[in-house]
């Protein structure tokens, strides 16, 4: 008979469970014990033992962490948070993202743009900003004297603002008003950040990123407030900072939703080459080598699902990625940059148990870092530095001093010229701390600290060995004289250098490979694969030489009543890939503002790169440019063009000097006539 769907128990069922009863079965454990203890056990087959998982040191633990990097877990948020149900096509979105030009206002500036040597910025035209006292006295890439507040930032975008109230048509950007640099003039018209850039790599293990950790290891959506990760998600939280910024990528103003009605209507990666093995993105590449063979409507999709599945906003599809779109970046370009860890170096190896992996003077140099010289202290013994998250685990929030784990003030500069993390917490212990970095791959990294105003690695030991340059009543207590003579500082540098770097990093291989990018004023970075490093191709910024500029920008140059000296000319340009000269094309340039000009320089077509000729000259090239009040443009394409119709089309200042554009205008060409801005 059943009761309530149970049956009832048999006379064996009922002596099973007297045996297993509490007080039975402790004894038999106990006796089971005594005998197991004298036989030691049998080994296991090492095909049976499962496999080895890294294991985090408990809270607290005061073992020194000599893990390798890759027995280090890489912190993730947990796991039903966020919104993300294809892990792998977000890591897919996520680098399209990070290096995505078209990202920028003016189409010029991706996130990779400020990382893409090694995860930092390396490059060395208009890279200064002049600090607290708004002179610029030092030179970039150089070790400045402690008299000089310079930083060694990067250079943004030029300075502009768009009405966030106006939703063009996806593909474009919305109205834009472009001026003058006020303090670096019309020769440096890009804006420079106050900081230099940190290194991205290896990121993913930082609690809170940036210098003065701002980021928070809570990622909280952009558009809403909403906490999406409830930890580990500070790569997400930095993500988010750069595209909307006005210095670094994006005109004042700007929104999410009109960044994503942007590249809703744009081939991702569409003025790039990616190489058809890149790591991640090479089954994606489209087969004339230029972007991808997909839309970002579809990559979304693939990362996140069914739009109408996103928390935010209401309407079709594109209108809820609109309204979702912050969180969909900060995740996705977190699910790349995590993969971003170098831990295949000759230390690590070293830690693994290869006596071998280091010489006698690095292992020297080991040996002070632990030691004399006190860089563990806060760089840790695996090198992750105490403002990672096993570090903050381990030792809990707060440094000896009372201040935030992992942020120091080191004396590099006093106090008031930048208040770091101060800025962020309000704690009078965090004033003028800044975040430990992590050093491994600290030969690629310079210059070096928030400032940028050490350029080597033996200038920045020389700094520690005096005790710091500035001794500010918040100067960290572990920050004092140690006296290294100069062979020690040559052991010590040994060790930081070849040790610490991934010859993947160097060599730009998977997962360090990336699409083409052509910084301004900065080196060409050909597409590389999986494998590394590749040649550049000829011509391959064609599509930015040759001005595929912003959509619809309505143009607006402003100067202070005066000249403007220098080669400087108005550029007019049709991207393609048709033979110069071919086809026709007549041009009206038609100044629409109360505007005096004395001289104008060289106007001209250019294809490719290449100068079609029989275009004519307005006026002699390389003359100073004089105008007061506001310029703006009027041009109009007729006819046929060498290009074909869906061209682009751009007009604006051009530096010879520097190669670079800006202030630029225009758009995709359509049949008969077409007008850009007012």
């Amino acid at each position: 008979m059943h009761i309530l769907g149970r049956r009832r128990a048999t006379p064996r069922q009922r002596w099973l469970a007297r045996l297993l009863s509490a007080p039975f079965l402790g004894l038999m454990l106990f006796v089971l014990a005594l005998v197991t203890a004298q036989v030691p056990p049998a080994p296991l087959s090492a095909a049976l033992l499962p496999p080895r998982q890294p294991e985090a040191l408990a809270p607290h633990d005061t073992t020194p962490d000599r893990r390798p990097l890759g027995a280090v877990p890489v912190p993730t948020p947990p796991p039903w948070e966020g919104d993300i149900v294809n892990p792998a096509a977000a890591v897919q979105l996520g680098k399209a993202f990070f290096w995505e030009e078209q990202v920028g206002s003016d189409d010029r500036v991706a996130c990779a743009t400020c990382h893409f040597s090694a995860g930092v910025d390396q490059r060395t035209i208009n890279t200064m900003n002049p600090g607290p006292n708004g002179i610029i006295e030092a030179q970039p890439n150089t070790t400045f004297s402690p008299a000089v507040d310079d930083i060694q930032g990067s250079q943004g975008i030029a300075p502009c603002t768009t009405d966030p109230t106006v939703l063009p048509p996806e593909g474009q950007e919305p109205p834009v008003t472009v001026f003058g640099d006020p303090v670096l003039g019309k020769n440096a018209p890009r804006q420079v950040t106050g900081r230099n850039a940190p290194p991205t790599t290896n990121a993913v293990h930082n609690r809170d990123n940036f210098w003065d950790g701002r980021a928070r290891f809570q990622f909280r959506d952009p558009q809403t407030g909403a906490v999406v990760y409830s930890t580990n998600g500070s790569l997400a939280s930095q993500a988010v900072g750069p595209p909307l910024n006005g210095v670094e990528m994006s005109c004042a103003g700007r929104t999410w939703a009109q960044l994503a009605n942007k590249l809703l209507g744009r081939q991702p990666l569409g003025l790039q080459q990616v190489d058809p093995t890149d790591s991640a993105l090479g089954t994606l590449a489209h087969p004339s080598g230029i972007g991808l063979n997909t839309s970002y409507d579809q990559l979304i999709r693939s990362a996140f699902g069914n739009p109408q599945n996103l928390p935010n906003g209401s309407g079709d599809d594109h209108a809820k990625i609109r309204a979702n779109f912050g969180r969909i970046w900060g995740q996705a370009v977190q699910a790349y940059v995590s993969t971003l860890v170098s831990g295949q170096t000759p230390f690590d190896d070293f830690l693994a148990g290869n006596e071998e992996a280091l010489t006698e003077q690095e292992e020297r140099g080991l040996g002070i870092f632990r030691g004399k010289g006190q860089c563990a202290t806060c760089h840790g013994e695996n090198l992750m530095g105490d403002a990672a998250v096993d570090f903050f685990l381990q030792n809990g929030p707060v440094n000896e001093d009372g201040g935030s784990q992992g942020f120091h003030n080191n004396g590099v500069r006093p106090t008031a010229d930048d208040r770091g993390r101060f800025n962020v917490t309000g704690s009078a212990q965090d004033d003028g701390a800044f975040k430990t970095p992590i050093l491994r791959n600290v030969a690629l990294t310079s210059p070096f600290f928030h400032t940028g105003a050490f350029a080597t690695i033996r200038s920045l030991i020389e700094f520690y060995s005096r005790g710091g340059d500035f001794r500010n009543p918040q100067l960290a207590s572990r920050i004092r004289s140690l006296g290294l003579d100069l062979e020690e500082i040559a052991e010590l540098e040994a060790f930081l250098g070849r040790p610490l770097t991934d010859p993947r990093v160097s060599a730009q291989q998977a997962p360090f490979d990336h699409p083409l990018l052509c910084p301004p004023n900065g080196p060409v970075l050909p597409a590389v694969g999986a494998a590394g490093t590749a040649t550049p191709a000829p011509g391959a910024c064609a599509l930015h030489a040759a001005g595929a500029g912003i959509a619809q920008m309505t143009g607006t140059l402003v100067d202070v009543p005066g000249t403007v000296s220098g080669s400087f000319h108005y550029a007019f340009s049709a991207g393609g890939t048709s033979t110069a000269g071919a086809g026709t094309l007549s041009l009206d340039l038609t100044p629409v503002a109360d505007v005096v000009v004395t001289t104008v320089d060289q106007v001209f077509l250019e294809t490719d790169g290449a100068t079609i000729s029989g275009l004519g000259f307005l006026h002699p090239r390389n003359q100073p440019l004089s105008f007061v009040r506001t310029v703006r443009y009027r041009a109009h394409f007729q006819g046929n063009h060498p290009g074909g119709v869906g061209d682009t089309f751009a007009i604006g200042f051009y530096d010879a000097v520097t190669g670079e554009k800006y202030g630029e205008l225009g758009g995709p060409l359509l049949a008969g006539a077409n007008t850009f801005g007012p």
